[in-house]
């Protein structure tokens, strides 16, 4: 009896791997295959690399992957109820995170020096993405893939919390006033 959910685990895990390599196969052959790869200077070649993913991708492959969402890269979307100054505290460090309107990032460490003030180092700068409850962030410096997606869940209009794929929190803070033409919808 307990060969067929082993036998069955086994089979899962055979064809979730088979359908990672392959993404990941697609994934290298598109980066050849695409003259100009998607950068921060330019995001709206992502286009073109997603479409280029969806022509080798196969039914199952899109479901598990859901390369789409790689869209957000180019057009990312940015409810105004994110737009401002955060104060972000995670585990045992704070930053500052800077979400302007057209959705680029700027995230700074705070360090506290012994007279109370601050120092700020930047640590990365990329795009966030908002959408049914999840964020996706890109990082400029880092690779798109795999997606650094999270949960979020709201409290008001000032207070979030945010959980990475290992369901760690981060709990941010408004730092900043709400746009005067912006209605809290989370």
């Amino acid at each position: 009896m307990i060969y067929l959910p082993l036998a069955f685990s086994i089979v899962l895990l055979a064809g979730y791997s088979y359908m990672t390599s392959a993404f990941d196969d697609h994934l290298q052959r598109c980066l050849q295959e695409v003259t100009d790869a998607p950068s921060p200077s330019n995001r709206k070649k992502m286009v073109p690399f997603v479409g280029c993913l969806k022509k080798k991708s196969n039914f199952f492959l899109s479901k598990i992957v859901n390369e789409d969402r790689l869209y957000q890269y180019a057009n990312p979307k940015l409810p105004c109820s994110y737009i401002g100054k955060w104060h972000v505290s995670t585990a045992y460090k704070e930053f500052w995170l800077t979400i302007a309107a057209n959705a680029d990032t700027r995230i700074e460490q705070i360090q506290y020096l012994p007279n109370l003030e601050q120092k700020l180092t930047l640590v990365s700068t990329g795009i966030w993405s908002a959408d049914n409850g999840k964020v996706i962030q890109f990082a400029d410096d880092g690779f798109f893939w795999p997606l650094n997606e999270s949960k979020v869940r709201w409290y008001d209009v000032k207070h979030f919390v945010m959980y990475d794929s290992m369901d760690e929190p981060s709990y941010f803070y408004r730092h900043s006033e709400l746009e005067p033409n912006c209605r809290y919808a989370p």
